[in-house]
């Protein structure tokens, strides 16, 4: 009876190990695509408003606020190759991780991307 407890306790735990491991991937994964996303928004609004750089980062901020993630940085660099970065920082659902004090400062799941233009 003890084996069995015990055999039952530790496929719970790995098992709470691997969702909270996709549930790590699936926050990166969706800051990625909001990064991506903000970043190529701020360029559409930016050319189509003829260079106002206002309103570019205010599309990219709206489209981040819309998908519910903070939109820590949008940044425009003027040069020959001009280019808006946005970044962003996405939190998992995580059962276990959170509980363990060396891990749970180091979810947060955060991206940076570039879109040349």
């Amino acid at each position: 009876m003890r084996t069995i407890l015990n055999l039952a306790l530790t496929f719970l735990v790995l098992a709470l190990v691997v969702l909270d491991g996709v549930a790590m991937f699936v926050a990166y994964q969706s800051s990625r695509e909001v990064a991506e996303a903000a970043a190529q928004q701020a360029v559409i609004e930016y050319t189509a408003s003829r260079g106002n750089l206002d309103a570019a980062e205010a599309a990219a901020h709206s489209y981040a606020e819309s998908k519910h993630t903070p939109l820590l940085a949008i940044e425009y660099h003027r040069g020959q190759v001009r280019w808006f970065r946005a970044v962003t920082e996405s939190y998992p659902d995580t059962y276990l991780f959170k509980y363990v004090p060396l891990l749970k400062d180091h979810l947060g799941q955060s991206y940076e991307a570039v879109v040349q233009f």
